[in-house]
Protein backbone atom coordinates (compact mmCIF):
# COMPACT_ATOMS: atom_id res chain seq x y z
CA UNK A 1 0.00 0.00 0.00
CA UNK A 2 0.91 3.48 -0.75
CA UNK A 3 1.71 5.48 2.56
CA UNK A 4 1.00 8.81 3.56
CA UNK A 5 3.75 10.38 2.97
CA UNK A 6 3.50 8.85 -0.21
CA UNK A 7 0.05 10.04 -1.39
CA UNK A 8 0.88 13.62 -0.59
CA UNK A 9 4.33 13.61 -2.36
CA UNK A 10 2.96 12.12 -5.42
CA UNK A 11 -0.59 14.63 -5.48
CA UNK A 12 2.02 17.66 -5.03
CA UNK A 13 3.88 16.74 -7.93
CA UNK A 14 0.79 15.89 -9.92
CA UNK A 15 -0.41 19.68 -8.88
CA UNK A 16 2.79 21.33 -9.79
CA UNK A 17 2.81 19.48 -12.84
CA UNK A 18 -0.90 20.87 -13.67
CA UNK A 19 0.14 24.28 -12.73
CA UNK A 20 3.10 24.70 -15.13
CA UNK A 21 0.65 23.14 -17.94
CA UNK A 22 -2.09 26.22 -17.10
CA UNK A 23 0.74 28.48 -16.81
CA UNK A 24 1.53 27.45 -20.83
CA UNK A 25 -1.50 27.96 -21.94
CA UNK A 26 -2.17 31.05 -19.90
CA UNK A 27 1.05 32.70 -21.45
CA UNK A 28 0.22 31.64 -24.85
CA UNK A 29 -3.75 32.25 -24.97
CA UNK A 30 -2.80 35.87 -23.48
CA UNK A 31 -0.44 36.60 -26.75
CA UNK A 32 -2.97 34.81 -29.01
CA UNK A 33 -0.90 32.10 -30.25
CA UNK A 34 -2.04 28.48 -30.53
CA UNK A 35 -0.61 25.28 -28.92
CA UNK A 36 1.26 24.30 -32.66
CA UNK A 37 2.83 27.54 -31.73
CA UNK A 38 4.44 26.48 -28.80
CA UNK A 39 7.96 26.20 -28.83
CA UNK A 40 9.61 24.43 -24.91
CA UNK A 41 12.91 25.73 -26.45
CA UNK A 42 11.96 28.99 -25.77
CA UNK A 43 14.37 30.42 -22.71
CA UNK A 44 11.14 31.62 -21.18
CA UNK A 45 9.22 28.32 -21.02
CA UNK A 46 12.91 26.42 -19.96
CA UNK A 47 13.13 28.74 -16.99
CA UNK A 48 9.43 27.80 -16.21
CA UNK A 49 10.28 23.50 -16.67
CA UNK A 50 13.40 24.39 -14.19
CA UNK A 51 11.12 25.29 -11.60
CA UNK A 52 9.39 22.19 -11.77
CA UNK A 53 12.27 20.11 -12.33
CA UNK A 54 14.20 20.87 -9.58
CA UNK A 55 10.67 20.77 -7.26
CA UNK A 56 10.25 16.85 -8.60
CA UNK A 57 13.62 16.07 -8.21
CA UNK A 58 13.64 17.16 -4.30
CA UNK A 59 9.81 15.22 -3.89
CA UNK A 60 11.02 12.44 -4.88
CA UNK A 61 14.44 12.25 -3.05
CA UNK A 62 12.07 13.26 0.16
CA UNK A 63 10.15 9.71 -1.00
CA UNK A 64 13.32 7.65 -1.50
CA UNK A 65 14.56 8.39 1.83
CA UNK A 66 15.29 5.53 3.88
CA UNK A 67 13.94 7.35 7.26
CA UNK A 68 10.93 8.32 6.15
CA UNK A 69 9.77 12.01 7.30
CA UNK A 70 6.75 12.63 9.63
CA UNK A 71 3.69 13.83 7.61
CA UNK A 72 3.81 16.96 9.55
CA UNK A 73 6.55 18.00 7.46
CA UNK A 74 5.26 16.86 3.99
CA UNK A 75 1.32 17.74 4.39
CA UNK A 76 2.34 21.40 4.23
CA UNK A 77 3.69 20.87 0.33
CA UNK A 78 0.39 19.99 -0.28
CA UNK A 79 -1.48 22.62 0.69
CA UNK A 80 0.76 24.73 -0.55
CA UNK A 81 0.42 23.32 -3.97
CA UNK A 82 -3.11 23.56 -3.97
CA UNK A 83 -2.68 27.40 -2.82
CA UNK A 84 -1.00 28.39 -5.47
CA UNK A 85 -2.90 26.55 -8.65
CA UNK A 86 -6.02 27.99 -7.58
CA UNK A 87 -4.13 31.22 -7.37
CA UNK A 88 -3.79 30.13 -11.46
CA UNK A 89 -7.30 29.26 -11.77
CA UNK A 90 -8.22 32.56 -10.78
CA UNK A 91 -6.34 34.18 -12.97
CA UNK A 92 -7.85 32.06 -15.82
CA UNK A 93 -11.13 32.65 -14.90
CA UNK A 94 -10.47 36.64 -14.85
CA UNK A 95 -9.91 35.83 -18.72
CA UNK A 96 -13.22 34.86 -19.15
CA UNK A 97 -15.15 36.86 -16.76
CA UNK A 98 -16.47 40.56 -17.14
CA UNK A 99 -15.70 42.60 -14.01
CA UNK A 100 -15.23 45.89 -13.27
CA UNK A 101 -11.42 46.78 -12.54
CA UNK A 102 -10.70 49.89 -11.06
CA UNK A 103 -10.21 52.87 -13.39
CA UNK A 104 -6.65 54.48 -13.26
CA UNK A 105 -3.22 53.77 -13.55
CA UNK A 106 -0.34 52.24 -11.31
CA UNK A 107 3.16 52.95 -12.23
CA UNK A 108 1.54 53.50 -15.49
CA UNK A 109 -0.23 50.04 -15.89
CA UNK A 110 -4.37 49.80 -15.90
CA UNK A 111 -5.66 47.78 -13.54
CA UNK A 112 -6.84 45.12 -15.34
CA UNK A 113 -2.74 44.35 -16.14
CA UNK A 114 -1.80 44.52 -12.96
CA UNK A 115 -4.36 42.55 -10.78
CA UNK A 116 -3.52 39.25 -13.04
CA UNK A 117 -0.12 40.49 -12.83
CA UNK A 118 0.24 40.19 -9.14
CA UNK A 119 -1.61 36.87 -8.70
CA UNK A 120 1.20 35.53 -11.28
CA UNK A 121 3.92 36.90 -8.93
CA UNK A 122 2.12 35.25 -6.15
CA UNK A 123 1.73 31.80 -7.82
CA UNK A 124 5.42 31.47 -9.22
CA UNK A 125 6.54 33.18 -5.12
CA UNK A 126 4.62 29.79 -3.86
CA UNK A 127 5.99 27.80 -6.42
CA UNK A 128 9.67 28.35 -5.75
CA UNK A 129 8.57 28.44 -1.69
CA UNK A 130 7.58 24.94 -2.28
CA UNK A 131 11.06 24.36 -3.74
CA UNK A 132 12.99 25.17 -0.49
CA UNK A 133 10.32 23.68 1.60
CA UNK A 134 10.95 19.90 -0.07
CA UNK A 135 14.73 20.32 0.16
CA UNK A 136 14.48 21.62 3.22
CA UNK A 137 12.58 18.23 4.93
CA UNK A 138 15.16 16.27 2.44
CA UNK A 139 17.71 17.88 3.91
CA UNK A 140 16.70 17.82 7.50
CA UNK A 141 16.67 20.86 8.33
CA UNK A 142 14.64 22.17 11.10
CA UNK A 143 10.99 23.79 11.44
CA UNK A 144 12.72 27.02 11.00
CA UNK A 145 13.17 26.33 7.39
CA UNK A 146 9.73 27.43 6.74
CA UNK A 147 10.35 31.20 7.79
CA UNK A 148 13.82 30.87 6.83
CA UNK A 149 12.64 29.79 3.09
CA UNK A 150 10.54 32.86 3.20
CA UNK A 151 13.82 35.01 2.97
CA UNK A 152 15.32 32.58 0.22
CA UNK A 153 12.61 33.26 -2.26
CA UNK A 154 13.23 36.97 -1.60
CA UNK A 155 16.62 36.31 -1.99
CA UNK A 156 16.35 34.29 -5.19
CA UNK A 157 14.48 36.91 -6.80
CA UNK A 158 16.38 39.65 -6.36
CA UNK A 159 19.66 37.08 -7.91
CA UNK A 160 17.09 36.83 -11.14
CA UNK A 161 16.51 40.63 -11.26
CA UNK A 162 20.05 41.16 -11.25
CA UNK A 163 20.63 38.24 -13.85
CA UNK A 164 18.53 40.11 -16.27
CA UNK A 165 19.64 43.24 -15.50
CA UNK A 166 22.98 42.10 -16.97
CA UNK A 167 21.76 40.54 -19.70
CA UNK A 168 20.13 43.65 -20.80
CA UNK A 169 23.74 44.26 -21.40
CA UNK A 170 24.41 41.53 -23.47
CA UNK A 171 22.23 41.98 -26.73
CA UNK A 172 23.60 43.54 -30.19
CA UNK A 173 22.91 46.82 -31.47
CA UNK A 174 23.49 46.52 -35.58
CA UNK A 175 25.50 49.10 -37.10
CA UNK A 176 23.62 51.01 -39.98
CA UNK A 177 26.98 50.58 -42.09
CA UNK A 178 26.24 46.39 -41.52
CA UNK A 179 22.97 46.05 -42.55
CA UNK A 180 23.53 44.94 -45.74
CA UNK A 181 20.00 44.15 -47.42
CA UNK A 182 17.12 46.75 -47.74
CA UNK A 183 14.41 45.71 -44.95
CA UNK A 184 10.94 46.02 -45.47
CA UNK A 185 9.73 48.13 -42.35
CA UNK A 186 11.25 49.85 -39.58
CA UNK A 187 9.40 49.67 -36.30
CA UNK A 188 9.65 52.58 -34.02
CA UNK A 189 8.43 51.22 -30.82
CA UNK A 190 6.25 54.07 -29.05
CA UNK A 191 7.32 56.16 -26.01
CA UNK A 192 6.68 58.95 -23.82
CA UNK A 193 4.70 61.64 -25.26
CA UNK A 194 5.09 65.40 -23.29
CA UNK A 195 3.09 68.78 -23.01
CA UNK A 196 2.05 70.25 -26.66
CA UNK A 197 2.19 67.06 -27.99
CA UNK A 198 5.93 66.94 -28.27
CA UNK A 199 7.65 63.21 -28.40
CA UNK A 200 10.06 62.94 -25.45
CA UNK A 201 13.54 63.11 -25.45
CA UNK A 202 14.03 59.24 -26.22
CA UNK A 203 11.22 58.85 -28.43
CA UNK A 204 12.60 62.07 -30.83
CA UNK A 205 15.84 59.77 -30.65
CA UNK A 206 13.83 56.26 -31.90
CA UNK A 207 12.19 58.72 -34.40
CA UNK A 208 15.14 60.21 -36.21
CA UNK A 209 16.99 56.97 -35.80
CA UNK A 210 13.87 55.84 -38.40
CA UNK A 211 14.55 58.95 -40.26
CA UNK A 212 18.15 58.32 -40.76
CA UNK A 213 17.58 54.54 -41.92
CA UNK A 214 15.21 55.56 -44.50
CA UNK A 215 17.21 58.59 -45.44
CA UNK A 216 20.21 55.71 -46.31
CA UNK A 217 17.36 53.47 -47.96
CA UNK A 218 17.94 50.90 -45.48
CA UNK A 219 13.74 50.45 -44.64
CA UNK A 220 11.42 51.24 -47.27
CA UNK A 221 8.53 52.19 -44.70
CA UNK A 222 8.26 53.27 -41.02
CA UNK A 223 5.85 51.92 -38.56
CA UNK A 224 5.18 54.23 -35.86
CA UNK A 225 3.07 52.36 -32.92
CA UNK A 226 1.35 53.31 -29.53
CA UNK A 227 -1.67 54.86 -28.36
CA UNK A 228 -2.30 58.51 -25.88
CA UNK A 229 -2.42 59.08 -22.90
CA UNK A 230 -5.21 61.86 -21.52
CA UNK A 231 -4.96 64.87 -23.23
CA UNK A 232 -2.36 64.13 -25.84
CA UNK A 233 -2.42 63.15 -28.93
CA UNK A 234 -1.26 59.01 -29.60
CA UNK A 235 2.13 58.15 -29.28
CA UNK A 236 2.19 57.59 -33.42
CA UNK A 237 0.99 60.56 -34.39
CA UNK A 238 3.05 62.31 -32.05
CA UNK A 239 5.69 60.36 -33.83
CA UNK A 240 4.12 60.87 -37.47
CA UNK A 241 3.96 64.17 -36.92
CA UNK A 242 7.69 64.60 -36.05
CA UNK A 243 9.15 62.46 -39.27
CA UNK A 244 6.70 64.83 -41.32
CA UNK A 245 8.43 67.82 -40.08
CA UNK A 246 11.90 66.37 -41.34
CA UNK A 247 10.31 66.44 -45.26
CA UNK A 248 12.54 63.81 -46.12
CA UNK A 249 10.34 60.67 -45.70
CA UNK A 250 7.56 60.32 -47.52
CA UNK A 251 3.96 60.52 -45.83
CA UNK A 252 2.94 57.62 -47.71
CA UNK A 253 5.72 55.79 -46.45
CA UNK A 254 4.63 55.75 -42.64
CA UNK A 255 2.42 53.32 -40.88
CA UNK A 256 0.35 54.58 -37.80
CA UNK A 257 -0.75 52.13 -35.16
CA UNK A 258 -2.57 54.00 -32.31
CA UNK A 259 -4.48 51.23 -29.97
CA UNK A 260 -1.19 49.29 -28.18
CA UNK A 261 -0.11 50.71 -24.54
CA UNK A 262 2.78 48.25 -23.99
CA UNK A 263 5.95 47.16 -26.03
CA UNK A 264 4.43 43.31 -25.94
CA UNK A 265 1.33 44.49 -27.41
CA UNK A 266 3.64 46.72 -29.96
CA UNK A 267 5.64 43.04 -30.88
CA UNK A 268 1.97 40.98 -30.97
CA UNK A 269 1.04 43.85 -33.55
CA UNK A 270 4.21 43.07 -35.58
CA UNK A 271 3.21 39.75 -35.71
CA UNK A 272 -0.70 39.89 -36.01
CA UNK A 273 -0.49 43.00 -38.82
CA UNK A 274 2.75 42.55 -40.50
CA UNK A 275 4.46 39.55 -40.33
CA UNK A 276 1.10 37.58 -40.66
CA UNK A 277 0.01 39.23 -43.46
CA UNK A 278 3.64 39.57 -45.21
CA UNK A 279 3.13 43.06 -45.08
CA UNK A 280 7.06 43.11 -44.05
CA UNK A 281 9.36 40.11 -44.47
CA UNK A 282 12.26 41.39 -42.10
CA UNK A 283 11.91 44.36 -40.01
CA UNK A 284 14.07 46.70 -37.60
CA UNK A 285 12.71 47.04 -34.34
CA UNK A 286 14.29 50.79 -33.33
CA UNK A 287 14.09 51.17 -29.65
CA UNK A 288 16.84 52.09 -27.19
CA UNK A 289 19.91 50.04 -25.99
CA UNK A 290 18.31 49.57 -22.30
CA UNK A 291 15.08 48.41 -24.02
CA UNK A 292 16.39 46.18 -27.21
CA UNK A 293 17.10 42.80 -24.87
CA UNK A 294 13.59 42.51 -23.99
CA UNK A 295 12.27 43.45 -27.10
CA UNK A 296 14.15 41.09 -29.40
CA UNK A 297 13.19 38.26 -26.87
CA UNK A 298 9.87 39.11 -27.32
CA UNK A 299 10.06 39.35 -31.10
CA UNK A 300 11.57 36.32 -30.83
CA UNK A 301 8.95 34.47 -28.95
CA UNK A 302 7.15 35.40 -31.48
CA UNK A 303 8.94 33.78 -34.06
CA UNK A 304 9.19 37.41 -35.73
CA UNK A 305 12.30 37.39 -38.07
CA UNK A 306 13.76 40.86 -36.85
CA UNK A 307 17.17 42.23 -35.60
CA UNK A 308 17.21 45.73 -33.36
CA UNK A 309 18.84 48.75 -33.17
CA UNK A 310 19.34 51.39 -31.09
CA UNK A 311 18.57 55.12 -31.41
CA UNK A 312 21.42 57.47 -30.65
CA UNK A 313 20.18 59.35 -27.75
CA UNK A 314 21.90 59.48 -24.98
CA UNK A 315 20.89 59.03 -20.96
CA UNK A 316 23.23 59.96 -18.33
CA UNK A 317 24.16 57.39 -15.95
CA UNK A 318 21.24 58.06 -13.29
CA UNK A 319 18.54 57.71 -16.32
CA UNK A 320 20.47 54.63 -17.45
CA UNK A 321 20.24 52.52 -15.12
CA UNK A 322 16.62 53.31 -13.55
CA UNK A 323 15.47 52.69 -17.48
CA UNK A 324 17.86 49.90 -17.91
CA UNK A 325 16.57 48.33 -14.21
CA UNK A 326 12.98 48.91 -15.02
CA UNK A 327 13.25 46.69 -18.58
CA UNK A 328 15.06 44.05 -16.38
CA UNK A 329 12.58 43.62 -13.69
CA UNK A 330 9.85 43.58 -17.16
CA UNK A 331 12.11 40.99 -18.71
CA UNK A 332 11.60 38.79 -15.98
CA UNK A 333 7.70 38.84 -16.07
CA UNK A 334 7.90 38.18 -19.68
CA UNK A 335 10.36 35.45 -19.32
CA UNK A 336 7.80 33.66 -16.38
CA UNK A 337 4.70 35.20 -17.73
CA UNK A 338 4.72 35.74 -21.39
CA UNK A 339 3.33 39.36 -20.60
Amino acid sequence: MINTNSKYIFTTIAIAILNLLLLFFIKYSHNGLTFEEFDISKFGNLFNLSFLIIFVIGCLLVQTKKNKTNCSRVSPLLYISVLYFLILIVVLTLDFIEIEYPKGYLLGYSYKKIIPMVLLIANQSLVLYSIFIVWSIYLNKSLLSYLTSIFLVASTIVVFVLFTLLSTYNVESVEDEKIQNVNDIGIVLGAAVWSGNKPSPVFKGRIRKSDELYSKGIIKKIQVTGSNAPGEVSEARAAYNFLLKSKSVDKRDILIEENTTTTIEQIRFIKEQLNDKNIGKKFIIISDDFHLKRTLEMAEFFNINAVGISSDYKLNWEKSFYYRLRDSIGLLLFWTFGT
